[in-house]
């Protein structure tokens, strides 16, 4: 009777102690997934631009959690926070910024950090040759 006791304990014990780390996992997961999906959407953008011959734009609001082409959003998971930098301002909202990429391929540029719980992620855009990556913000 005591050993099943001690193994209980030691099962609680385990318990108490991994439930944190699910709950990092989870915002990990959560943050490779929104920022792949991120990524998508610029490669995305990118190519349109050069396709179409003409400047595709992918909007960012922060307030709302949301990216993308005026007519199509993408929302990011309840929770994450979504920060840039060097953007180019939205004529007429402050709060957006937009990263625009040209028919050469090459873009605006800028970087978008996002973070949920502990975990962090970035979305960079080279300017010059407009191509999109994920980054460590962590690592500057």
């Amino acid at each position: 009777m005591i050993e099943l006791l001690v193994v209980l304990a030691i099962m609680a014990l385990v318990v108490t102690l991994l439930t944190p780390m699910l709950r990092i996992g989870r915002s990990g997961a959560d943050l490779r997934s929104a920022s792949s999906e991120m990524l998508a959407a610029m490669r995305t953008a990118r190519s349109a631009a050069i396709a179409q011959n003409r400047t595709a734009a992918v909007m960012l609001d922060p307030v709302d959690g949301r990216y993308g082409e005026p007519r199509r959003y993408h929302l990011l998971p309840k929770g994450m926070n979504m920060s840039w930098h060097s953007l180019w301002p939205v004529a007429g909202h402050d709060e957006l910024g937009a990263i625009y990429f040209f028919p050469d391929g090459s873009a605006s540029g800028g970087e978008i950090d996002l973070r949920k719980g502990n975990a962090v992620g970035a979305v960079v855009v080279d300017w010059f040759s407009g191509m999109a990556s994920l980054h460590d913000p962590t690592a500057r």
